[in-house]
């Protein structure tokens, strides 16, 4: 048991992402009740990575629901994507949603997962 609630939700984030392929709803379920917006963002953010291989197109989009780590979750779902379906990373940047920051933030995801490989 952990005791300490800030691990607490932590612990529930990280349990929500690892269920996650078992039990997608279920998961996605666990997240709003994280009291601390920071963790229940994360926790939607773990899901989406979790699914960037397995799912490409709703891991994507699931990172609009990833509250403070939009950015940072499409940035590395769509790194992940790139690394089993460019063409589809590709045109998930090439959509221009948002400011050009957060533009650069999509194409610098692919850049910097397809180098690792």
């Amino acid at each position: 048991m952990v005791g300490e609630p800030k691990m607490q939700m932590e612990c529930i984030a990280d349990v929500a992402e690892l269920y996650s392929l078992t039990d997608r709803d279920v998961s996605l379920a666990i997240c709003p009740t994280i009291p601390k917006k920071k963790w229940r963002d994360q926790c939607v953010f773990g899901i989406a990575l979790t699914y960037s291989q397995v799912d490409s197109p709703w891991a994507f989009r699931l990172c609009d629901k990833a509250g403070k780590w939009r950015d940072f979750c499409r940035h590395d779902v769509n790194g992940e994507i790139a690394q089993v379906n460019l063409d589809l990373a590709l045109s998930h940047c090439a959509m221009e949603e948002g400011d050009i920051l957060r533009r650069k933030t999509c194409w610098h995801g692919i850049g910097k997962y397809v180098s690792r490989v």
